[in-house]
């Protein structure tokens, strides 16, 4: 619930999502203090070195500062040590976005939300992203974007398929005029007519 507030002091376009835990990183992580957030980040990954909520938070205010690399490396820290830990998945494609490789970006969301269909702020950077792409830019998913409705049969058995699904964007940046178009292409490839 505390990622759902925003003090207007952040600017950033991509929303991270914060573990919240004792300690004063990230209540000074909210209040845009990332220098000082940073400082107890590093104190808590001193005593806990392997705790994912920490590498990723303290990914997310290097990344606020402008320290892109490093943050990378915290984020993939705490991926190689869980795997399915989202926030850090969501806020490494954050940080890809905001250095401009939409392609890995995107890859990341989608993998975010084929885990998680309901995460809804991978959802909004994922849209954002897919509108900040070039226009001429071609997108291999990996996985295709999650449907709206969890229980979409069709998308789960798309889930399980390996072949990657190219979308071209053209010069329409419409977000749901792209989804249509995966949907057009995912129903071609399983045989059902409109």
């Amino acid at each position: 619930m505390l990622n759902q507030i925003n003090l207007g002091c952040d600017r950033s376009k991509y929303f991270d999502t914060i573990s919240y835990y004792d300690g004063m990183g990230p209540a000074l992580y909210r209040l845009c203090k990332f220098d000082s957030s940073l400082q107890f980040f590093s104190e808590s990954l001193s005593r806990d070195p392997n705790n994912v909520e920490i590498l990723t938070n303290k990914g997310s205010a290097l990344a606020k500062l402008g320290y892109y690399d490093e943050a990378i490396l915290h984020f993939d820290k705490a991926i190689e040590i869980n795997s399915n830990f989202l926030p850090a998945i969501n806020n490494k494609a954050n940080t890809l976005a905001n250095e401009g490789n939409y392609e890995e970006a995107v890859s990341l969301y989608t993998t975010v939300l084929g885990k998680n269909p309901s995460y809804i702020a991978v959802r909004q950077n994922l849209e954002l992203a897919l509108s900040e792409m070039p226009q001429t830019h071609n997108v291999i998913f990996q996985k295709p974007i999650i449907p709206l409705k969890e229980n979409s049969h069709v998308f789960e058995d798309a889930l399980d398929n390996n072949e990657p699904i190219k979308l071209q964007k053209e010069k329409s940046p419409n977000f749901f005029e792209q989804i249509g178009s995966m949907f057009s292409s995912l129903g071609s490839l399983f045989g059902i007519s409109n």
